[in-house]
């Protein structure tokens, strides 16, 4: 898939971790999309990609006393002033998950895990000819720090 492509999906999922902060007003964060719909040869396709973007903002703050505020105290403004972003592929480990759209995900243990269910995937199941959708009924979890899948049984 070109790098150009890397985001543009539908039916995905995307958590988000906040990564650090540096100095007073600049935040680093990471964010993980998963799976979705993918174009693949004119055709929308699920997929089991996982794509980080990771986002550093500058965030600047503005304070203004005005003479009439509650007990003097004065308002705090905050604005984006810039936002970068970096946008790459995840090279996983482990038994990965079946491609998949629709399904759903979550951080767990203090954002360590990414952990997700179900979904679906019409094409593995011979159903993209008007026959009913067959839902996954799995749970995987994807460690951060390792980049790897596990199935939950």
């Amino acid at each position: 898939m070109a790098p150009s492509n890397l985001i543009k999906r539908t039916n995905h999922t995307m958590v988000s971790v906040y990564v650090k902060k540096l100095g007073t007003c600049v935040f680093d964060f990471k964010h993980f999309l998963f799976g979705g719909l993918v174009l693949e040869s004119g055709m929308q396709v699920p997929s089991n990609d996982v794509v980080e973007v990771r986002t550093r903002i500058l965030v600047k703050e503005r304070f203004y006393d005005e003479a009439n505020w509650q007990l003097g105290k004065g308002i705090n403004e905050f604005t984006i002033e810039s936002l970068k972003a970096k946008v790459s592929f995840v090279a996983c480990a482990g038994v990965l998950p079946m491609p998949r759209c629709d399904h759903s995900a979550q951080l767990i243990s203090k954002n360590r895990y990414m952990l997700i269910y179900g979904g679906r995937n019409e094409q593995a199941y011979g159903n993209g000819n008007n026959q009913p959708a067959v839902s996954l009924d799995d749970i995987m979890l994807f460690d951060f720090d390792k980049s790897e899948w596990t199935g939950v049984r």
